[in-house]
């Protein structure tokens, strides 16, 4: 029996109906798809769900990106190499990040692969464009060698066609000063001869000058400058000794001419404006490199600086790729980058002896922080000459202490080499550093002095800032391990909760402060502790004095003593102050410890989850955050790619804490209570 017609075509329409709304779910569907890329394409987007924050930018990247747009028209990243025959896994990770970064929009990336068949030719344009577009710096740069190698064969030919045979001439009419005048004519063939080498060399380069030979053509001229500078000196000495002589009178006037004339060469080639291009040059000359371009700003870095293909972490290599741009980034943005002044208590340069600092200062440098060093240990030890790295003077200075040791004894038969002494001078600077309302980020150390009843004079220098050091009783705290109770001269703490930009930068980042001391101040609290199972030692001497090996059975015996220590916390660990010098603003950061930011301290690794991490991250980032805000660079304070490749849960405040615990409480028998009213009310 067949189906009536009516049923037949109520089915066709139906399945007609439910062709129609599934072929309308998949055209709007694909609608919604193509948009979705489309607005992710143009918003560069990214939704991010890993602990580390792996797939984002750090702040600080994202505010330099920030400041570049508002700079510039946008920066050029290039990345010149063998891309393709890079460790795989770095190369996903490094362009990966470049792929972050050109989703900003402030940054435009190109990537050309010397290993490939058209790389070369890429390669080439690159070479031609940057002729092209630094043209007129570099005709000025040659213009300013030629000048100095006619200079110099001028001065050449001088030195054997005049002095030499003039000093042949008194030679033998001196015959007392015979040996000194022949020894001194052979030395001017000898200078004349090295000057038309180095005048040659500089010749050659200038011809072949280009984006790729100018690194060259630039050490070539520094050279020549200094070999004019060097003939100067020389001739300013021999003056005097010919202008002795009665027949040589007319020649010391020609030397003295001649002097002058090699000092204002050697000044003038000194002085002369490097085209910006020079800092790719190097890369350029190897064929592999990172350059970024920008509106005739160039920045550079090397290949391997950015592939890293060392076993690193994951995170690891994200995060170095990433720091490495924004530091480049940051030295092309800002012309004036600060320059730090390590002020310490001893009487002579120690940094090139004592290497605990080398990493430290590495990563400065990398972000464009110059170092360099003042020994301050003495009375009256005059200020180190910025000039050779700072000639325009418009760097932000910022000082940055070592705190001096207070116990420390006389060293041989030199009083003034005792740590009292040596903390008085220090002491003396310091004061007259903040009285001028210089920038300043000070560490302290602890003082034997108060207990003898004298006051400790670097605390005492902080007086004008509102701050009280109280560097005679550190802090101790008390814990339990498998070799039983013992007292801890280490904290581990993280930044206070405040609104100041080094507190938002440094919060959740365990920092460890060795020896903390307890400070009152009224201004913004950068790091605090807490007064549980904390209190200010008064009889720490014996501990500082003993070797860091056999400490282990005084601090088993060092505890809490009611009757002459003090256990009432908080105690701020760092504090920033702001405040009006001489019509301007002073920025200061006070820290109660010392040696926080040694590389054995700040830059100590050890392994997380299988990454590789800083064990203290806040440690260099409270160093890189605070010359950065005491220079007046409030943008880049924020943290850094490195630090948030430290797999880390949020720290939870003491108020949420207690909300949590009172839901926890309260909570669970409420909500079953309510659960179970609604229920009954539903089954009536």
């Amino acid at each position: 029996m067949s189906e009536p017609p009516i049923r037949t075509g109520i089915a066709r329409g139906r399945r007609l109906t439910a062709i129609t709304a599934l072929m309308c779910s998949l055209v709007v569907a694909t609608a919604v798809g193509v948009a979705g890329v489309l607005l992710a394409e143009r918003s560069g987007a990214r939704l991010d769900l890993t602990a580390a924050g792996e797939q984002q930018l750090s702040p600080r990247t994202l505010g330099l990106l920030d400041a570049a747009a508002e700079q510039t028209r946008g920066v050029r990243a290039i990345v010149v190499g063998p891309v393709s025959g890079v460790d795989p896994r770095a190369r996903r990770e490094v362009l990966d990040v470049l792929d972050l970064v050109e989703a900003h929009r402030a940054v435009s990336v190109t990537v050309l692969d010397t290993a490939s068949p058209n790389g070369a030719v890429a390669y080439q344009q690159l070479v031609d464009d940057l002729s092209a577009d630094h043209a007129a710096e570099l005709d000025a740069f040659a213009s300013a060698i030629v000048r100095g190698v006619e200079t110099a064969r001028s001065l050449a030919e001088w030195l054997t066609g005049t002095l030499s045979p003039r000093l042949a001439d008194l030679a033998r009419a001196e015959p007392a000063r015979v040996d000194w005048l022949t020894q001194t004519g052979a030395a001017a063939r000898i200078l004349a001869r090295d000057l038309e080498q180095l005048a040659q060399q500089a010749d050659t380069a200038r011809e072949a000058m280009s984006p790729v030979t100018l690194a060259s053509a630039n050490d070539t001229r520094q050279a020549l400058a200094d070999q004019l500078s060097s003939i100067a000196l020389q001739l300013e000495s021999l003056g005097p000794a010919i202008a002795s002589i009665e027949q040589g009178r007319p020649l010391s006037e020609s030397i003295a001419r001649q002097r002058d004339v090699a000092a204002v060469a050697a000044d003038s080639l000194s002085r002369t404006v490097v085209p910006p291009v020079v800092r790719a040059a190097r890369a350029l000359e190897r064929g592999e490199g990172v350059l970024l371009l920008a509106e005739g700003r160039v920045a550079a870095l090397a290949f391997d600086d950015v592939f890293v293909s060392t076993g690193g972490a994951r995170t690891d290599l994200r995060r170095s790729a990433e720091g490495a741009l924004a530091s480049a980034l940051a030295a092309m943005l800002d012309d004036h980058r600060p320059l730090v002044v390590l002020m310490h208590a001893e009487l002579a340069p120690v940094l090139d002896r004592f290497r605990g600092f080398d990493g430290v200062l590495d990563r400065l440098a990398a972000r464009g922080i110059d170092v360099i060093e003042w020994p301050a240990g003495a009375s009256g030890a005059p200020p180190p000459n910025l000039s050779s790295i700072d000639p325009t003077g418009l760097r932000p200075v910022v000082y940055v202490t070592l705190a001096p040791d207070s116990a420390a004894r006389a060293r041989g038969d030199d009083p003034s080499s005792s740590g009292p002494v040596r903390a008085t001078a220090m002491s003396a600077t310091l004061g007259d550093l903040i009285a001028r309302g210089e920038r300043l980020l000070i560490s302290l150390n602890p003082s034997s002095l108060p207990a003898m009843g004298t006051e400790d004079p670097v605390a005492a220098s902080l007086r004008p800032l509102g701050v009280r050091a109280l560097t005679g009783t550190p802090l101790m705290s008390e814990s339990y391990g498998p070799a039983g109770r013992s007292a801890q001269i280490e904290a581990v703490a993280l930044a206070s909760g405040t609104d100041h930009p080094l507190a938002r930068a440094l919060q959740g980042l365990p920092t460890l402060f060795p020896w903390p001391i307890g400070l009152e101040s009224p201004s913004a609290a950068i790091y605090s502790l807490s007064g549980e199972n904390r209190w200010a030692e008064s009889e720490w001497f014996r501990i500082w004095t003993t070797p860091h090996s056999q400490r282990a059975p005084l601090l088993q015996q060092t505890e809490f003593d009611a009757e002459r220590e003090t256990g009432d916390g908080p105690w701020t660990l760092a504090t920033a102050i702001e405040r009006r010098v001489n019509d301007e603003t002073q920025r200061v950061v006070v820290v109660g410890s010392n040696g926080w930011f040694a590389d054995a301290v700040a830059l100590g690794r050890g392994e997380i989850d299988g990454r590789s991490v800083l064990l203290h991250p806040g440690n260099i980032e409270l160093l890189e955050s605070s010359v950065l805000w005491l220079a007046g660079r409030d943008r880049e304070v924020a943290p850094s790619a490195q630090a948030r490749a430290v797999p880390l849960i949020r720290p939870i405040d003491a108020d949420s804490l207690r909300w949590l615990r009172w839901g926890l409480i309260l909570g669970l028998p409420f909500g079953v209570l309510i659960v179970g009213g609604v229920w009954r009310l539903i089954r009536g």
